[in-house]
């Protein structure tokens, strides 16, 4: 499905809600997989399941003591029943005394995942799901590290109702298919392209004529693109039923002259 240059223009106008979003980077998406494989093996998310378990317990967070960000991701874990993996790489940021956070802070245990990994995506981590069944397994890796070639298991989300769960993991490493009605997805990757400086932020690749494109990267990032591709596609096809409005108008009204 192709698009007329005013409303290419009408895209290209709404793409600043793009520029909101962080410019902490993550590891590469590995894009050369064949379609059937594409998601093998990785941890599908139905509507109403959550992506883990909220902990049983609030957090506690307190800047005075050294490894604050590695304690709390060690009691959040074992208080939502979740095997904790962490990589070197992470352990030696961790161990650094990484969260930087100026007072302590207790976070609710509904807030707990969201505050924590809001901190690790300050201190350059990553968080990928292994297993979301039990036994759940999950891992810590560094952004940048010499093992970056390494694929990372990515979590599928849906698109839809799985938004509202993806807004609790900001650092989850993430992929979502976005289907449109109104837009040339290849059009619109190529325009987008420019918004993305870093790959490993985000990745975005059109699904050919399908109107669907895939999206891949950390969690609050696919989540803001996801939800402004929505708006722009709206904003696109009621652009396109007014055009449509108008021009039946005319051609009724020249029939009757």
């Amino acid at each position: 499905m192709s698009i007329t240059m005013r409303q290419l223009g009408s895209i290209l106008f709404a793409l600043p809600l793009i520029l909101a979003l962080p410019a902490a980077p993550f590891a590469p998406i590995q894009q050369e997989v064949a379609p059937d494989s594409a998601f093998a093996g990785v941890p599908a998310q139905q509507a109403a399941e959550p992506i883990l378990p909220d902990p049983t317990v609030p957090i506690t967070l307190d800047p005075s003591i050294e490894g604050s960000l590695r304690n709390a991701l060690v009691k959040l874990a074992a208080s939502a029943g979740v095997s904790l993996f962490v990589s070197p790489g992470a352990e030696q940021l961790l161990g650094s005394g990484a969260s930087f956070l100026q007072q302590g802070v207790e976070v609710p245990a509904s807030e707990a995942w969201s505050f924590v990994e809001s901190l690790m995506v300050e201190n350059g981590l990553m968080l990928c799901v292994h297993r979301n069944q039990v036994p759940r397994l999950v891992s810590v890796h560094p952004v940048v590290s010499s093992s970056n070639a390494l694929v990372r298991p990515s979590t599928y989300v849906s698109d839809g109702e799985g938004l509202a769960e993806l807004a609790k993991h900001p650092a989850l490493l993430t992929t979502m298919v976005v289907t449109t009605d109104n837009l040339d997805v290849r059009n619109l990757v190529n325009s987008m392209r420019g918004l993305v400086s870093d790959s490993r932020t985000l990745t975005m690749l059109s699904a050919g004529d399908t109107g669907s494109l895939i999206l891949a990267g950390n969690g609050l990032v696919v989540l803001q693109t996801a939800r402004a591709i929505r708006e722009i596609d709206e904003a696109s096809g009621a652009q396109r039923a007014r055009w449509d409005t108008e021009r039946q108008g005319a051609e009724e009204q020249a029939a009757s002259e």
